[in-house]
């Protein structure tokens, strides 16, 4: 069966699709997911170059370094917007196929991934000078290669590059001096 058809397909002139690109397609999804787990929250949508990112912004109690979303278990949260983020990655790529990948956030977390990845980078930068042997660093999506490159700008002896690819959306990295 084609993906138009079907009990579940949509037409192009639905409410849910006539007239949204892929960024507001997806906000729409997770914002009827949380609706329909019973969680209030704002989302924001933006589309970049790597991708399509959703922020979710929850009630929030606990700590800066550790917050917990109020509705959702601690545990529960990572899960829920794993989730959710697949669902609207499906349901954007079957009504615009070639669109860009789908990525979910709550609120903070891509900032704090940021720096989080970028002390990182510095540190085994670091310990490859001092060693000059290559180590593996995490496995990153797309967009977070551009932030481990720009870390390693202070390292101009050093490059990073991705060995293979750990998922379909994540790379595995390499730290490794630059052979002259």
């Amino acid at each position: 069966m084609a993906p138009e058809q079907g009990p579940y397909a949509r037409s192009p002139d639905h409410p849910l699709i006539a007239g949204r690109d892929e960024a507001a397609l997806a906000r729409e999804v997770v914002e009827r997911l949380l609706q329909g787990v019973g969680l209030r929250a704002g989302v924001r949508a933006n589309r970049e170059a790597a991708g399509l990112f959703i922020d979710i912004h929850l009630p929030v109690r606990g700590t800066p370094g550790r917050p917990r979303v109020r509705g959702l278990p601690a545990g529960r949260q990572a899960m829920f917007v794993g989730a959710a983020q697949h669902l609207a990655h499906l349901i954007v790529q079957r009504k615009f196929p070639g669109a860009p990948p789908v990525y979910l956030a709550l609120a903070g977390q891509r900032e704090q991934r940021s720096n989080q990845l970028q002390g990182k980078t510095v540190a085994v930068a670091r310990l490859v000078l001092e060693s000059g042997r290559e180590m593996a660093l995490d496995m990153v999506y797309e967009y977070e290669m551009k932030i481990v490159r720009d870390a390693l700008r202070q390292f101009p002896s050093l490059f990073a590059r991705a060995v293979d690819v750990g998922d379909e959306l994540r790379r595995n990295v390499v730290i490794a001096p630059v052979r002259r």
